[in-house]
């Protein structure tokens, strides 16, 4: 319910369970074997690029306990 207060800034709810499979999805996107990374390298972008899917990766690890 609104009541028209102002409120602070709110953090998303998370699933313990997402962190694991979105570690798992990030490892495929990282692989050797992804199209996606080939796509990052033709463009240039792929030292920024990777640099924060690998920052990504550690918060959802260290999140997955």
């Amino acid at each position: 319910m609104r009541d028209g207060s102002v409120r602070g800034p709110r953090h998303p709810v998370r699933s313990p369970d997402l962190s694991p499979l979105a570690v798992r999805a990030l490892d495929r996107v990282m692989g050797e074997a992804s199209e996606l990374r080939e796509l990052w390298d033709d463009g240039g972008m792929n030292e920024q690029w990777a640099a924060g899917i690998t920052r990504l990766r550690e918060v959802l690890v260290a999140a997955a306990g």
